[in-house]
Parts: C-alpha cells; structure tokens; sequence
C-alpha cells in the first residue's frame, strides 16, 4: 500500500511538471522537458505508462524548430526507448522515426543532431 501512494504521488509530480511543457519561454520549456526525462529516469516503473501519452507532444516540440527544446525533446525520447518495453516501443515506432528526422531535415540541424538522433536509433 505505501508503495502505491507513493506512486500517486510520483505521477501527481510528473503531471505537475508536465505542466511546464506549455511555458512561455523555450528554456522553460526545455527545462520541463528535462525535468520529466529524469523523472521518467528514476521512477520508470511508476510512470511507464504515460509515457505512449506524452510522446506525441514530445514529438510536436520536436517540430519547434527551437534547438534548445530539441535537445531535451531528444534526451526525453533516448530515455524513453532504455525504458519503455520493447513490444511498446516497436508500436511507436513508426510515429517516432519520422519526428527523430525532423530536426535533420535542413542542413544546420544534420549536422547539429545527427549524433543524438543515432544514438536514439540504434
């Protein structure tokens, strides 16, 4: 039972800070979005299954344009690939790919991520 609450409790956090994701500025977003890959870090087995949830707005960040944001988006979805289970990774895969090669579309992101999105692929 204590571990129960204590997993409300950590899900209630992360839905707190989830709430940064929507600041004004793209350090506060950028700093929410790290926030919740450390959280989804440390407490993996409480929060595994929000995580299908959040990719799509992890995603839609993604598509910012905003280098900053970018990287945390990429750290948030590196640490949900070790986390997430394989059979639930492989069905996001399909919508995950296409929003990792985003940022590489122009040639000044190519070569600004190319690294982070390989180590997210393989």
């Amino acid at each position: 039972e204590e571990e129960e609450a204590m997993g409300a409790g950590v899900r209630t956090f992360f839905m707190t800070v989830l709430a940064g994701v929507v600041g004004a500025s793209p350090t506060m977003q950028s700093a929410a979005v790290m926030a919740l890959a450390r959280l989804l870090y440390e407490f993996s087995a409480q929060l595994i299954s929000t995580v299908p949830e959040l990719l799509p707005a992890v995603f839609a960040l993604m598509a910012s344009g905003n280098r900053e944001v970018i990287k945390s988006a990429l750290g948030f979805v590196k640490v949900a690939a070790v986390r997430l289970p394989q059979a639930d990774l492989a069905a996001l895969l399909p919508s995950m790919v296409p929003a990792l090669l985003l940022p590489c579309d122009d040639e000044e992101g190519f070569n600004r991520f190319r690294s982070k999105v390989r180590v997210v692929v393989e």
